[in-house]
């Protein structure tokens, strides 16, 4: 509570706010602006060092450095609403790659392809908000590669929802069948722009199919019997990408309209929505995993204990 009686916190928030800002969202040579005032930062350091000996003044420069900071954020750093949106859905692209991670869940092979799946368009997002810094030819190349990819380690991915063999099998045969028409698209097309509306074309339905069919049953079981929510929050997560994408995938390369940004925003806030729906259901199969676990190891226990 003590801080809040003290200008330290506004200050800190300021000066964190104001360097991500001008890091990641400031471009006065596009924009036009002056460059950050750092003499007015110097003169707010000194109101604050000689605020923080006078208690008596605390609290009148609380409120005078908030109000002056936030002028001075909104005159000189403009927000690009798409930049922001595709830094929080990097951000949420990389919260499923930790959470296997750290989980350990990366020893099963449909996880390791969902993590891999989720650390390719984080990285090929990275690379379109140019904070890693490649030439044009090798992100079409990352991007093409990456879209030869994503239906293959999606289809495995679903290999972690089939309770039954059954339904792997049907798995096995999507995916044959995907390996098969992406190699004539490689021969065909290679890794010009052109390979990549057929090979989405083809792809994005797929998975959709697919994530309604395995979401059909594990949302009843989930309604029903209680069981398997995390599976199903995954599911649900991949529902909702893949359903959208189709949308995209027709105004992007069907209908071709011009408002390419309005498009790619739309991208960013499905792709942060859904990497959190997904990142909710790993934590509730994490939780689930340890609980197993905890669970096999007491039995090991009373077996030894009564084998004693």
């Amino acid at each position: 509570m003590r801080l809040f009686q003290k200008p330290i916190l506004p200050t800190a928030i300021f000066v964190a706010a104001s360097t991500v800002l001008k890091g990641n969202f400031y471009r006065p040579e596009k924009c036009g602006h002056t460059a950050y005032n750092y003499e007015r930062e110097k003169e707010l350091l000194r109101n604050f060092l000689k605020c923080y000996v006078n208690p008596r003044w605390r609290c009148i420069f609380c409120l005078k450095s908030l109000k002056s900071n936030y002028l001075i954020i909104r005159k000189t750093i403009p927000m690009d609403i798409n930049l922001f949106a595709g830094t929080a859905a990097t951000v949420a692209l990389f919260m499923p790659v930790l959470l296997i991670a750290i989980g350990r869940l990366i020893t099963n092979a449909s996880l390791l392809a969902l993590f891999t799946n989720y650390l390719l368009t984080a990285i090929y997002n990275l690379m379109s908000l140019e904070v890693i810094h490649v030439s044009p030819f090798v992100r079409h190349w990352y991007a093409a590669v990456s879209n030869y990819l994503d239906a293959p380690l999606m289809l495995i991915t679903f290999l972690f929802f089939c309770p039954d063999k059954k339904n792997k099998k049907l798995v096995y045969i999507a995916l044959a069948v995907m390996l098969a028409y992406e190699l004539v698209i490689a021969v065909l097309f290679g890794a010009t722009p052109k390979c990549n509306m057929y090979l989405l074309g083809a792809g994005t339905p797929l998975v959709l199919v697919c994530s309604v069919y395995f979401f059909v049953h594990y949302g009843k079981m989930t309604i029903v019997q209680g069981k398997g929510l995390g599976k199903t929050m995954m599911l649900v997560a991949n529902l909702f990408s893949y359903g959208c994408f189709v949308v995209i995938y027709c105004l992007y390369y069907l209908v071709r309209t011009p408002a390419v940004a309005d498009v790619m925003f739309m991208y960013h806030i499905l792709t942060f929505i859904s990497a959190v729906f997904m990142s909710i259901g790993l934590h509730y199969v994490l939780k689930r995993t340890r609980e197993m676990k905890e669970l096999q190891l007491t039995r090991k226990e009373l077996a030894l204990f009564f084998d004693n």
